[in-house]
Formats: structure tokens, sequence, C-alpha cells
């Protein structure tokens, strides 16, 4: 407000300081404010001394409009003759934030404050009251608000914090007296000004400004409703938690509550059917409360069942399936179940049945969004723009991924990451554009995020991503698109209504929301967010907000009352009492009195609960089979509408208790098919280009799980979205960037191999540059093959050379340790054989998990590849997942490419064998069939009588099948095409030159056959064969055996990296692992090769 104003004073509120806009953190974006309209409505009323607020009625916008609102604008306040502008709230404002920005040294400002706190009169304990406590505050702080006849608000405050003392001294000395418009004209952002200069660490602290302003409002909007007459408004229905039990408040909450405390006999009924049968459950959080109240009683007996969010779901069906589980029953939406049926084929547990919980389709307004034809057209804009990626939300059925992913590269995202995976996006491919969907609230309030982000400092927007700065993120909004047709129904319900009554009543209150709200009620909750008030983010984010802030009581050890609004699903409910019901019983008895309360904001047109015998008149509501507990209407009051704050799915509520007895009691479904309508089918359809469509749509899932492990976009999504025509512009735009009149060749770009990271070379970074003599690497990347680790004393192998079978999961540590150390290998290849096949057996699976963990502490992706030994442990379909190797119908081979110039093939060399698969299968009958004709020996491992190169077929070898070998003649095709070369690794080695006879692959020779049609291969690196070895073919590919870290002795190693340059690969090698140089002079190496042999 203007010092000048001296006749009348606007109720319009005043904007944000500019000042304050660099300084805000990430997430904090203003509430959506109307600068002509106060929060609440004023009625005409006068105060005492002639003072008198007037309000001018405003003509109503809608002529239908019976009860026309009132303009602030228009409304005026006549101030009494003493009333002077220095004694207005602003003035003072702006006379504290002079005060300490005269003093220049933080500490001095902090003993100012400590000063304010010595001036603030100590509260009455009439005013240390439950009812005056300010939330979220590190320490006790009480706020009292009474108005005085004048119609002025009166404060008093008090802390058990000096800091905190001084904070509330500053605020009461500004607005005690002040009139309540001035009261509620002053917003958080309008505190920064006040800079007190505390340390980083103490931000908690500062929000202590925030938070006893806004408890100022509250009070404030209360009492000038009282005095007008207003009646309050209807609080939301919640539950209470206490350490003693729960209280619930209102019907809503009442039948929510109902089912925290299931029936004995129900769970007693589930909990039987399921040990029968070995059934597992895997259900989402948005269940009915019923089924969660059973499900959570019922895991103490059974513990395969797993709530969570979609994204967690298929892989606890998996964990279910290596646990012996027969069947799934998934409930969720009909792509849950989907996701759940094709993540267990890819990992082999294809007899393991999925079922759903309704003979109907089980849908989601947002994967029907996903799926329609207007999306389609989106991708198809999208396709024809120049690198593009697709960033889909995970909550989309596997059909909508492959074809997408088909038509534009595709990535998932979940709520929690999907910031960050579009900022690592734009950092790592030049000039590209995101295409986000189809959740259009999350699109539109993701791009509000990056908008508030262009007003941050550099600083502040490093913290988020390092590459990015404020002309980085300007850049890329205009490459920024969402889809702005699809909505999730629950959260499109957060609406105007729900979002006012919110800001009236529980502005003081931790807020907790979906990304995916609308716009309103998301700018609220980031608003508490920047205050230390609130979470905005994926279910599991806000379980853990809410966990933290309890256990932050906990340990204050200082009776409170926490309240939370869930501003999402209230199917979480069951979740969050269990979770807090935990924590508080597991606190020391005697200690603090805490209460949590759980907020659901619904709306006043409602749902109300009903049963079959309602005597309302209203009739439950059918969906497939199943019989809602809830229904529209108003009878309670209380409830979801389209006017805002539906806490319930209906689609989620189709998966009913019920159902679920029905499908396990019908169980195993093998004669009269009854629940045959509630399995969860397979994708039997191909892709637009002849793909499976369970295969296509799991690809953006794992190109979502490399990111979240490595925190980069895969070099294998990178490469799809640039084209040939993009990589030579690329190339040219940095030569020309180029000093002029220097020497080119002390310049060349390596740019190849940072394509991904093309954008902060165009802000000045020199990594990457390369000499023209190749002394700088593209890349590097992490060796070892043949660990064999057991827990068991050393021995020797059948030929008498010691093995130290303890000692090699040192070296593997020492190994992983210097990796970290180098800081330059992009990740690590394991060629095979991690445990011994003297294992005992019931070690194998902990010692598999064992040298797992210590593959996984390299601070980057780790390829993994299976060996003999390896399958002498665990069977394929166990071990592919502990190695993280993606697989379909068991197979091991992949390929990926870390550089748009190299790609890296993975070969089966175990895919027809007789280990590792059933002996029922197809594999392990040709292989038995194999090894009869080509060895004549009882004892197939045995190379006694065989000759030559047929001292290969032994058992403890294996072969490359037909379709792995069609799938590497397409690989080196179009490795071929991208003019890529090629590096293949298999355990077995490919060439007798390298290797001795008895550890090559069967059919080599129809490999290499393969291999030398092609030009791009140039590197051929295995293991098996413990001595190691090296030799050139007569085509010049190199082969390279890798030696064995099980046979080196204590004190000793055998490990080692490779540079890659783009005319060599050289090995630099640990003690028994040789260094060797392998450079792709083919024709020059082999004749030299040549004549050292003659």
């Amino acid at each position: 407000m203007d010092s000048t104003a001296t006749t009348t004073m606007s109720l319009r509120a005043t904007s944000s300081s500019s000042s304050s806009s660099s300084s805000s953190s990430f997430f904090s974006i203003p509430p959506t404010q109307k600068p002509n309209s106060l929060p609440f409505k004023l009625r005409t009323f006068r105060f005492r001394r002639h003072q008198s607020l007037k309000c001018i009625q405003s003509p109503p916008s809608d002529p239908t409009t019976k009860n026309p609102t009132f303009s602030c604008s228009a409304a005026t306040l006549s101030p009494s003759p003493t009333s002077a502008s220095d004694d207005l709230a602003p003035s003072k404002l702006r006379r504290l934030a002079s005060e300490f920005h005269s003093l220049t040294e933080p500490l001095e400002r902090v003993k100012r404050l400590l000063h304010y706190a010595a001036l603030l009169p100590p509260l009455p304990d009439s005013g240390r009251v439950d009812a005056n406590r300010v939330m979220g505050c590190t320490a006790q702080v009480w706020l009292d608000a009474k108005m005085d006849h004048d119609g002025k608000m009166r404060f008093a405050a008090d802390s058990d914090s000096e800091i905190t003392r001084g904070f509330c001294s500053c605020l009461v000395s500004v607005l005690d007296g002040a009139a309540p418009e001035e009261v509620l004209a002053v917003k958080t952002d309008d505190l920064a000004a006040l800079n007190v200069g505390l340390p980083g660490a103490q931000r908690s602290r500062v929000n202590t400004w925030h938070n006893v302003l806004v408890s100022m409002h509250k009070k404030t909007k209360a009492l000038v409703a009282e005095l007008q007459g207003t009646p309050p408004f209807e609080q939301f229905p919640s539950l209470v938690i206490t350490a003693d039990g729960i209280q619930a408040k209102g019907s809503y909450a009442e039948t929510q509550a109902r089912y925290l405390f299931p029936d004995e006999a129900k769970v007693e009924e589930l909990v039987s059917v399921l040990k029968e049968k070995k059934i597992g459950v895997v259900a989402h959080f948005y269940m009915d409360p019923e089924v969660q109240g059973i499900l959570t009683a019922a895991k103490k007996h059974w513990p395969h069942i797993h709530i969570s969010d979609s994204l967690v779901m298929a892989d606890s069906a998996l964990e279910m399936a290596k646990d012996g589980c027969e069947f799934i029953t998934v409930l969720g939406v009909d792509f849950m179940s989907e996701n759940v049926r094709a993540i267990l084929d890819q990992a082999g547990f294809q007899k393991v049945g999925v079922y759903r919980m309704s003979s109907e389709r089980i849908s989601c307004s947002l994967a029907d969004a996903a799926s329609s034809p207007s999306y389609m057209s989106y991708l198809e804009n999208a396709s024809r723009s120049p690198q593009s990626l697709h960033v889909v939300y995970i909550n989309t059925s596997l059909e909508t991924k492959a074809y997408a992913h088909e038509i534009v590269p595709t990535i998932t995202c979940t709520s929690s990451n999907v910031v960050q995976t579009i900022l690592q996006a734009f950092s790592q491919v030049l000039d590209l554009n995101v295409w986000y969907g189809p959740d259009s609230y999350m699109g539109a309030n993701i791009r509000v995020l990056l908008e508030q982000m262009t007003k941050m400092t550099d600083e502040e927007i490093a913290e988020i991503h390092p590459a990015h700065n404020r002309d980085s993120i300007r850049s890329l909004l205009p490459r920024l698109h969402y889809y702005q047709d699809g909505t999730c129904i629950v959260h499109h319900l957060f609406g105007n209504e729900v979002v006012n009554k919110i800001n009236e009543m529980y502005c003081d209150a931790f807020l907790t929301a979906h990304f995916e709200v609308p716009g309103e009620m998301f700018a609220l909750a980031m608003e508490a967010k920047r205050r230390g008030m609130g979470v905005v983010g994926s279910t599991q984010n806000i379980l853990d907000f809410i966990k933290q802030k309890v256990q932050d009581a906990l340990d204050r050890n200082i009776n409170d009352h926490l309240q939370f609004v869930l501003g999402t699903e209230s199917g979480m409910v069951t979740s969050i009492v269990a979770l807090v019901r935990n924590l508080l019983g597991s606190a020391k008895s005697g200690g603090a009195k805490i209460n949590v309360e759980i907020v659901f904001p619904v709306s006043s047109d409602s749902m109300t609960s009903t049963s079959t015998n309602s005597s309302s008149g209203l009739s439950p509501v059918k969906m497939g089979d199943v019989i809602l507990p809830v229904i529209p209407g108003v009878a309670s009051g209380e409830g979801c509408s389209i006017n805002g704050g539906c806490a319930s799915c209906p689609y989620m509520k189709m998966n009913s208790l019920s159902s679920l007895l029905k499908v396990c009691h019908h169980l195993p479904d093998e004669t009269d098919n009854t629940i045959s309508a509630y399995e969860a089918a397979r994708f039997k359809l191909q892709t637009p280009n002849g793909k499976s469509v369970a295969d296509v749509g799991c690809e953006p899932i794992l190109h979502m799980r490399h990111f979240q492990a490595s925190k980069k976009l895969p070099e294998k999504l990178v490469f799809q979205i640039y084209s040939p025509t993009t990589i030579i512009k690329i190339a040219s735009w940095f030569f020309l960037s180029q000093t002029i009149g220097e020497d080119r060749n002390t310049h060349l770009f390596s740019f190849s191999s940072h394509v991904g990271s093309a954008a902060s070379n165009r802000m000045g970074s020199t990594n990457g540059l390369a000499s023209a003599h190749g002394k700088r690497p593209l890349f590097s990347f992490g060796v070892i093959s043949d660990v064999q680790y057991a827990d068991i004393p050393d021995g020797r192998s059948f030929l008498g050379v010691p093995r130290y079978y303890r000692h090699s999961i040192v070296i593997l540590k020492r190994a992983v340790q210097k990796w970290n150390e180098q800081k330059k290998h992009k990740f690590v290849i394991n060629f095979g054989d991690i445990v011994d096949g003297f294992c005992p057996k019931d070690q194998s699976l902990d010692a598999v998990t064992k040298v797992v963990k210590e593959f996984e502490n390299f601070s980057g992706p780790v390829y993994h590849m299976i060996g003999n030994h390896c399958l002498y442990n665990l069977p394929r379909m166990q071990l592919l997942p502990l190695l993280k190797i993606p697989s379909i119908d068991g197979r091991a081979y992949y390929d990926f490419s870390p550089n748009p110039e190299f790609r890296f093939v993975v070969l089966d060399g175990y895919d027809i064998s007789a280990i590792g698969w059933p002996q029922d299968h197809p594999n392990a009958i040709e292989a038995l069939r194999f090894l009869q004709e080509k060895n004549p020996n009882t004892d197939k491992n045995s190379p006694v009588g065989l000759e030559g190169l047929k001292r290969r077929f032994l058992m403890f070898n294996g072969a490359v099948g037909k379709e792995q070998l069609e799938w590497l003649d397409g690989i080196l095709q179009e490795a071929t095409e991208l003019k890529q070369k090629v590096v293949v690794c298999c355990h077995l080695p490919l060439d007798p030159g390298a290797s001795s006879k008895e550890a090559l692959l069967w059919n080599c020779d129809e490999v290499m056959g393969v291999i030398h049609r092609y030009n791009c291969v140039k590197v051929c690196l295995a293991g098996h064969d413990h001595k190691g070895g090296h030799a050139i073919d007569s085509h010049g590919v190199h082969h390279r055996t890798l030696e064995a870290a099980l046979e080196c002795p204590p004190g000793t190693d055998a490990y080692g990296y490779i540079d890659v340059y783009d005319d060599k690969l050289s090995l630099t090698g640990t003690d028994r692992m040789a260094s060797t140089d392998m450079q792709f002079n083919p024709q020059s190496d082999f004749r030299e090769k040549q004549h050292q042999k003659l």
C-alpha cells in the first residue's frame, strides 16, 4: 500500500515483492490470486469510534445469479482522523526490512532478531493452549488473536525458542493493531525482504515467518466471519489417530474407519485360501478401505500380500512368483494386471496365473485418454518434429506404450520423477522436443514449475539439476509440449469449492497432493510445500512426508496435534493409518501425546455410504459385479462431486472383497471355467512393425528403470531420438564453433560419445575434446570375468589349477573400488560365472545375491551375462532377474549402445544347453540330443576320444539358437546401416586362437559366419577359459578371452578397464589380466600375426 493513501484504503491484496522472486525455492508457486477479490465476503457492518467498512455491490456477471458478490476494489475504509500512513502495516514492514538490510553482517542481523525476542511480552498460560499452537514449526509456537472495539486485530505470540520468539515479535510489531484487510494483504512472499542471515541448515526456522503469518490469516478470517454473523464452514470429515485408537469425525470418515478393524473371520478365510493355493496378492493404494483393512490384517499371516502404487505392483508380483506363488491376484485397473502378466512372462513365469477382480473391463480414465485417436494424432505430430522424446505417465496400458514407442521414442515416468526425467532429457539431447502425456493437469503443472524456475538464480537451479541455468530453462520451454485432453476423474474433482474451503479452514495444516491435481489445488499445495508444510508428488512421496512429520513430532517429544489434508484418493487412508499407528505405537511409553488428524477434502455435493436396504431411497451403484459402497447424492453433506473433492475412484472400487474371495476359491480354474473372464490375458497383438506388444511396451519402462538407477537416459534411447543427419549436424556445428586459425586436429570432438550431452557442450564445456591421435578415449568401461565365489575352502580345478573361492569376492570389491576411484567408466561388463558350481546349493541364492550387491556398489550400470557355473546354482528363470538381464521367455541376449558410434552385443551362449533349463524344455531336449550325437562318452563333460575342434562338444558349453542367430543378423545389419562399430560379448569364446578347444561355443562357426558377413564387428570378448587369450581371425576381428578372477592367489588381482577409441580398444589389465591393444587396422594386424607364426 502507498504511504500517500490518506483518505481511502483499497482492500486489494498487495502483490508479491519482486525482490523475492529470485530467492524462491523450487516448487514455490504462488497460489492463484484474484487481485480484485478477498478470500471472504464482506457484509456492511460498523466498528466503534465512527469507523465503518463499506461494500459497494458490483453488477452480477451472470444475470441469472441470485446472490451477487462484492468487488473488493469497490470497498473502502474511512479511517479515523487519528490514523496515519506510517502506522499502516505495509509501512511498518518496509521499515523493519530496512532495519535488517542496514545490518551488513549476518551475525548482527541474528542479534537484532534476538533483541526483538527480548521485547516480546510472555504469553500467559491461558494463551499457551493447543488451540493456539502453530503447526509446522520446529519449536513450539503459540499465537493468540482477538479483535478490539475498533475492529483492529490484536495478536500475542510466544515460543520456547529465542530465535522463533524473534520472528514472532517482528510479525506482531507489524500486524498488531492492523485492520483485518491489512493483515490479509501481507503475503508470505512479502517476508522475503526480512533476510536475517540464518544458515541454510536452519531453513525450518525461517519457515516460522510463513507459518505464523498463515495462522494470523486464519484467525483473522474466523474473527471477521464471527463479527459478520457468517456461519462457519462445516469442517471436512477426518480421522484422528492416537496411540490409543482412532476417532472418526463425520459419516464419510466413519465409513472409512469402519474397515480399519476388519472382521477376523474374513481375514482367516482369506489367509486360509491364499496359503492353500499359494496365491499372491498385489493391490493398489486406492483399494476400498474394506479390502485394504482385510489385506493389511492378512499380511501378518501370509507374507505374499503387497499394497503399493502401480510402479511397484509388477515388481512385487515377480518376487512372489520367485518365492513359489502359483497365482497372482491383481487388485487394480486393467493396465496394472496387464503389466503384471507381461513382466512375469518376460521373467520366465508363464505358468503363474494372473487374475483380475471383475469379469468386466476395469477401466481408467487416464489410460483411456492415452489410447484415444486424438492421442495418437498428438504422437504423430511429435514424430514429425526433429529430436522428439515422448514422456508417458506410467498409468497407461502396455499397448499404448508399445504403439507410442514405435511412433516416437518413449520413456515412462512417475509423478515423483517426471520433472527430473524431463530436465535430464533436455540436458542430454541437443535441441530436444519433449512431448508429455496423457495427464493434462500434470503437463500444465510441469510447465508452471519450469516457468517459475526462470525466476530463480542459477545457483538455485543447479541444486535442482546441475546441467541447467536460467537461460537453458527459458530455451527449453518452447520445446515442452503436453497433451491437453486427458485427466484422471479423481484428481479432476479437486476443484474450486474444495480449494476455497481448504484455504479458509485448513491453510495452516499440512497439505498433501498428487502432481496430477488441477492448477488451483496444485498452486495451493506448492505454496504449502515452500513453507515446509506440504508435499506434491507420488503416493509414496505422500506417505514418506507424513512419516517424516510424525517422526519429527515424536523426536521433539512435545504434545502435538498434526493435521494433514489428504489431497488425493481416500483409499490411501488405510496405508496412512497403518504407518502412523506403527510410529505412535513404537514411541516410548510415557512420552508426549501426539494426535494425527487425516482430513478428507470432500465437497457438499456428496457421496454417501449406502446399503442395499438403504432407507434414503437412493439405490446403490453397480459396476460390473460389484455394488459400490458409496453413491452420488447429498444425503450426508459429505463426499465427492463434480464440484470438487472426490476422494474415491469408482473403477478401483470394482475390486471388492467378494470378488477376491470368489477368484481365490475357484483357483485353479481347470474344470468349469467359472472365472475364465477374470484371467489377465496375454498380449497376442503385434505392433505395426510386427513386434510383440508386450516386448515393445516394456522397453519404455526399462528406459525409466535405467534412468532411476543412473540418473541418465539410456544411450539406446538417446540414439533412437537422434537421426544420422542430426549427428552430422552436431559434428558440423562443433567444428564451425572452434577458434578460427587453430589447427583443427588439436580440437577433434568425439561428438558421438557425447551426443547425449551436447547441450552442455553448447554452454562451453570442454569435456569430450580428443586429440587426433586418440590419446583421449571416447569412453571407458570396466571388465571382470569368472569370479566364481563360494564360501568354501580353496580347491583345485579338474586340471589341478588352484582356485581361491573366498578370495575372489575380495578381488571384485577391489575392482569396484578402483573403477569408482577412476571416475571415468561409463559401465562395467561382467563376463559370467559369478558363483562357483561347488557352492552348496542351500547357499546358492545368498551367494549370488552377495556378489550382485558388490557389483551394485559401482557408480554406473553393470551388464551381466550368464555362464555355466551360474546355471549350476540357479535356474535361469531365477537367475536373470537377479542379474537384471532383460529377458523374454528366459532369453539372455541383448544389445546396448553406450555411444552412437558403438554397439555392444551380449550373446547367450547357453541358449541351447543341457543346464539351466527345465529338463522338458525344448532347448534342453535339443542340447541333449546334440550331445548324444557329438559326444559318445557317458560323461558328457569328458573330451576323451574327441579330436581337434570336436573337443568343444562338452556339457559345460552350449550353443546359440536359431532365433538368436536371426536376431544377431538383424542387429549387425542395423549397426552397419548406422555405421556403428560392434563389440560382441559372450561367456564362451568364439575363436580357437584365443581359447582352448574345450571352452569354445558349440556352434562358434555358425556365429562367426554371421559376424563375418558384416564388417562392423571389431572385437569379440569372452570369459570361461580361465587362462585367457588373444587372437585375430581371418577377417581381422580381435578375440580376447579374459583371465579369471577365481584363480588369483591372495594379494593378486584379475580385472581391468577398456578405453574405447575411434580406431581401437585398449585393455589395461591388473596383475593376471594382461593388457592388450586391439587396433581396428585388421589387414595389417592379421598379416603381422601370420608373419610371426611363419
